[in-house]
C-alpha cells in the first residue's frame, strides 16, 4: 500500500498540497503528522493551530477509514459504486476533507488573451468525505 506523509507548513496547510493519483494502487495510506504551531508577535498570538495526528486509509472506490496517530479506529465510511483516479486532502482547524475527483482540461475561450492561456486544468470534485476532529464524526457529500 502506497503511503503519503503530510507535514504541517506554517502558512496554514499540510504539505504536499496537491492532488495525488491512485495509479495502480487500490488503497492509499495517508499519515497526517501531529503538530503544535503558534505565531506570536510581541507576546500577541496571531495564529495558533494544533493537530493530534491521524492515519487515513482511502480506497479507489471512496471507502475511508480514519485512525488516530496510535492506529485506533475513529470512524469509517463505506465504499461508493464509483471508482476515482485521484484525491486531495485539505485541512482546517476542526475538520479534514478528502476530495475524490480528477484534474480536467478546461477551455477558457473567449476569456483568454490568446492561445498561450486558452487551455488550463482545474480540479473537479465528484465525492467528498469530511472528518470532524472535535466529535470524531465522518460524513460524505
Amino acid at each position: 500500500m502506497k503511503e503519503i506523509i503530510y507535514t504541517f507548513n506554517n502558512r496554514g496547510c499540510y504539505l504536499p498540497d496537491k492532488s495525488e493519483a491512485f495509479e495502480a494502487e487500490n488503497k492509499i495510506k495517508l499519515v497526517i503528522k501531529p503538530h503544535e504551531f503558534e505565531l506570536k508577535v510581541s507576546e500577541t498570538v496571531l495564529r495558533k493551530t494544533s493537530c493530534e495526528g491521524y492515519v487515513i486509509e482511502a480506497s479507489r472506490n471512496g471507502e475511508v477509514f480514519f485512525y488516530d496517530y496510535s492506529n485506533n479506529l475513529l470512524a469509517q465510511i463505506k465504499a461508493t459504486q464509483k471508482e476515482f483516479s485521484e484525491f486531495r486532502l485539505s485541512w482546517k482547524q476542526s475538520s479534514i476533507c478528502l476530495s475524490f475527483g480528477s484534474l480536467q482540461t478546461v477551455d477558457y475561450y473567449p476569456d483568454c488573451d490568446g492561445e498561450f492561456d486558452r487551455w488550463g486544468t482545474e480540479w473537479v470534485t465528484e465525492y467528498e468525505v469530511f472528518f470532524d476532529t472535535v466529535n470524531n464524526h465522518l460524513s460524505a457529500d
